[in-house]
Parts: structure tokens; sequence; C-alpha cells
């Protein structure tokens, strides 16, 4: 991939971003909330809490599969973003 790619900007639509209320809780409004889950920061602890125990239930491993000498590895976005 060439740095002119990586370094490239998109610009989003308003929809994308549009967040909706419900008992307390804000919500992705994208598509009608396909999303079932919360976006707010209480979600976020909550990501962050079970990311944590995940790491400590599987002895700090990231991942399972054998990837001692990988020439490319595609990183999806999971995790909480540290």
């Amino acid at each position: 991939m060439s740095m002119g790619m990586l370094s490239s900007t998109a610009s989003l639509r308003s929809s994308i971003l549009r967040a909706l209320e419900e008992n307390g809780r804000k919500y992705h409004g994208y598509k009608d909330g396909k999303y079932v889950l919360p976006i707010d920061e209480q979600e976020l602890e909550r990501q962050e809490s079970q990311y944590y125990l995940c790491l400590e239930t599987f002895e700090k491993k990231l991942y399972f599969a054998p990837a001692e000498r990988a020439h490319r590895v595609l990183d999806a976005g999971c995790g909480i973003g540290e």
C-alpha cells in the first residue's frame, strides 16, 4: 500500500455521526441504529473491563493463531485503542 493511501482522508456523511438518546443512554443512529449497544462512556468502560478480563483469562495472549513468521497482518480494529 502506498503512503498516499495511508495518509488519505475521507469525509463522513452527517447521518453516520447521528446519535439517538434513549433511557439516558446514547445509541448509534446510522441505519436506524442497527448496532444495538450504546455508544456512550459507560459502554466504553464496559468494553475496557471486558478486554482486561479476556487478557487475564487467556494469560495475556491477544491471539491464538500461529503467526510466528507472518509477512502481512490484518489489524481488524478490535480492542480498546490503547
